[in-house]
């Protein structure tokens, strides 16, 4: 075998779940330069021997004895490499290994220790959820540096030994231990237990050491509670100078923040101070340290503070992306907020505070630079509603923006799916604007009345009592307008304001997509006479029963809508009449049946476009033998019989059929009583007050009598008697007569 170049040493046990990837990544590179493999096996039982035996040049066992440095120390000595690579068994090599590759083979290069960039996976399945940070990986062996450590090994340079780390940034070690870490699982936990338990034996011999405390502190992961003694600790070390601090504080700081932070701690704004005054240069102190004083700020709703320190961190994430920090810094612990992703949250966070502090043209000019291609759905909803409060509280035109906001979020640069996702976190946000209720509280607001507040999305209380306190300008529906020609959205915002039909019906018939119309905009169109379905794109009736329902969101506009449609010949073709069944179910299924001149109006309607439908769907024979029809077709054609009953002045078949037809469908039991209840021919009529006197004195004649009496017959018998019997025999028609 020819002499390694590059040795790459890995310790495992029981990796099974991700050795093989590993092992797999670094054929390549084995393929193009001269390497070597060795594993050392410290325990496995679950197969992972087999799996490193089919790749390691040298395998060979390592009786575990709580010491990583041993472990790693046992492997370099069986290296024989120019330099040697150390890697973990669940991290595996970028497929990009140009810069490795160049390097490996310029035999002028002087520097003695690299570091590459070690990415931080934190969820399964969130290929963008990840924290990139420096790792000292590469060594050249002639250095004779040795692992120091039980856990969290490092190469340590001599005391004076002048020895610099120098980048490889574009080689990129992928790592996803994390997730495992921070999944619950059984493993996972049993891994944290480990560390943490080796960091206190450590700790007890050395317990003012801020390395230690520091990995300590991290090693409990997002359990904030439990670091709130060491993180308080570690502050007084550092605020002490303990020694390593200048090295070790502002990492140790940051946690403490970061900690203060979500636990809510009294100290959150000291410990931000002490960490801007004893390291106001610190990329940790620039970056993590002012996203979670700005995180505490959009929590609080403190909008100075807010942009002061979002600006900040801005200024501080564009640095880190640029190459502008100390590298030698960075090494020391993975940043978790310098992504654009990060970035972008931050930056409409600080635009929406922006707007609240009355400066508009300073949020559009912040929302000028943002990550299309990794926005999220909650981020494009975040960006949106932001977008509106510049719309609704200023005059400041944001149309601009919003066209670009709409054409980036459908990019798909970094797949379809996340572009369909964000696109309709977009339309969705957009249709609460088209909403009745929110366009009555938003024009409420701008006419200065008293109504319910309309709101945006979901507040918090914090930022609800801002909000509510905002001037308003415009409706939130009106910044869509620009948006005419690109998306339906924009057709939508244009139909709720247009009342020419002839415009109205061009408009409709312009929308590509209705189901993604804001039906608000539908029902303001049909409203002021458009033509639906549209001539040229029939409807089954399936679609037009769901374009109905979702017209009964609005109660009044779809009683508005069912009377215009019923007032025209709604026979006239097959869409018609479809259309005008669905439209007259739906308001039946939604009134309450109170309101007697609109019941009566509705059920009529009702029962003719019933008649028309069902003479024209099926056969007379089947409408003779009801039973064929579902029950509220059978109940429709009674309803029909009923009033063409009513029509001919027969009350009481009227009232049979209506009966009938609620044996069929019990559904419309609601429906039934009211017509019975306020039908006018069904009523008997109001007997007048002279009749009603006279009942009242044949009442006392004939409480004076026995009921055997002859008298009482004779006057039973007279025409008198006759003319109020009905109040006297029963005394509910007299309003509470009592014979």
């Amino acid at each position: 075998m020819e002499k390694p170049l590059l040795s790459i040493g890995i310790i495992f046990k029981n990796e099974i779940r991700c050795l093989e990837r590993c092992l797999k990544s670094f054929q390549s590179l084995r393929n193009q330069l001269p390497c070597e493999l060795i594993l050392a096996d410290t325990g496995s039982d679950d197969g992972s021997r087999e799996i490193a035996g089919k790749y390691a040049d040298i395998l060979f066992d390592f009786p575990w004895i709580d010491d990583f440095s041993a472990a790693r120390n046992a492997v370099m000595d069986r290296a024989s490499g120019k330099w040697y690579l150390s890697v973990d068994a669940d991290e595996w090599l970028d497929e990009d290994i140009s810069q490795l590759v160049d390097f490996l083979r310029d035999g002028s290069r002087k520097e003695l220790i690299y570091g590459i960039t070690i990415r931080n996976y934190v969820s399964p399945t969130d290929t963008d959820a990840y924290s990139d940070f420096f790792g000292v990986r590469i060594l050249r062996m002639s250095t004779g540096l040795r692992y120091v450590g039980t856990i969290h090994e490092r190469w340590e340079n001599p005391e004076g030994s002048g020895l610099s780390v120098y980048p490889l940034d574009k080689t990129v070690l992928h790592h996803d231990g994390y997730v495992m870490l921070n999944d619950g699982s059984e493993a996972g936990q049993e891994k944290l237990q480990r560390n943490r338990r080796l960091l206190e034996r450590e700790m007890e011999a050395d317990p003012d050491n801020l390395l230690l405390l520091t990995q300590y502190i991290e090693s409990w992961g997002k359990n904030y509670k439990e670091q709130v003694s060491s993180v308080r600790r570690g502050v007084e070390l550092v605020r002490a100078k303990q020694e390593n601090w200048e090295l070790r504080g502002a990492n140790l700081l940051r946690y403490a923040v970061h900690a203060a932070h979500k636990q809510d701690l009294p100290e959150l704004k000291e410990w931000i101070a002490l960490a801007e005054e004893m390291f106001p240069d610190s990329i940790y102190t620039r970056l993590e340290v002012q996203f979670d004083a700005s995180e505490h700020a959009w929590c609080d709703m403190d909008c100075p503070e807010l942009i002061a320190r979002g600006r900040k961190y801005i200024k501080g994430a564009q640095d880190y992306r640029a190459g502008r920090f100390d590298v030698n810094e960075a090494l020391q612990s993975p940043l978790a907020s310098w992504r654009f992703h990060h970035e972008t949250t931050l930056r409409i966070c600080v635009a929406r505070a922006y707007v609240y502090e009355h400066q508009p043209k300073e949020a559009l000019e912040i929302l000028q630079i943002l990550d299309y291609d990794t926005m999220d759905g909650d981020q494009t909803t975040m960006l949106l509603e932001t977008v509106l409060c510049i719309h609704m509280f200023s005059e400041t035109d944001a149309s601009a923006l919003l066209k670009e906001v709409w054409k980036k979020i459908n990019r798909p640069v970094s797949s379809r799916e996340d572009a369909e996702k964000r696109r309709q976190k977009f339309l969705l946000t957009a249709a609460v604007q088209f909403t009745p209720e929110q366009i009555a509280g938003q024009k409420a607001r701008i006419e200065k009345t008293d109504i319910c507040l309309g709101g945006i999305g979901q507040m918090r209380a914090e930022e609800w009592n801002i909000y509510s306190q905002m001037e308003m300008f415009r409706c939130g529906y009106t910044l869509f307008k620009p948006l005419r020609g690109k998306t339906d959205l924009g057709t939508a915002a244009v139909l709720m304001d247009e009342k020419n039909p002839k415009t109205v019906n061009r408009l409709l018939a312009g929308v590509k997509n209705f189901e993604e119309l804001p039906v608000q905009a539908l029902s303001c169109a049909l409203i002021h006479g458009a033509v639906f379905p549209l001539p040229d794109r029939p409807l089954n009736i399936e679609e037009m029963d769901v374009f109905a329902a979702r017209l009964a969101q609005n109660k009044d506009a779809l009683y508005k809508i069912t009377e215009n449609a019923v007032s025209t010949d709604f026979s006239a073709n097959w869409q018609t009449l479809l259309w005008t069944r669905g439209l007259v179910l739906a308001a039946v299924h939604i009134c309450d049946w109170t309101d007697e001149v609109q019941g009566l109006s509705l059920a009529k309607a009702f029962a003719d476009v019933e008649r028309a439908f069902l003479t024209a769907y099926y056969t007379p024979e089947a409408l003779q033998e009801l039973s064929v029809l579902p029950a509220m077709h059978r109940f429709g054609w009674r309803c029909a019989q009923a009033f063409d009953a009513l029509e001919s002045g027969d009350a009481a078949s009227y009232a049979r059929f209506l009966r009938e037809g609620l044996t069929a469908c019990e559904g419309m039991k609601k429906m039934v009583e009211f017509l019975l209840d306020h039908t006018p021919a069904l009523q008997e009529p109001k007997p007048s007050s002279e009749l009603l006197h006279l009942a009242e004195q044949v009442r006392m004649i004939l409480s004076a009598y026995p009921p055997d009496d002859p008298a009482v017959a004779a006057l039973k018998a007279s025409a008198a008697y006759q003319k109020v019997a009905c109040l006297i025999e029963k005394p509910e028609m007299a309003g509470g007569l009592v014979q």
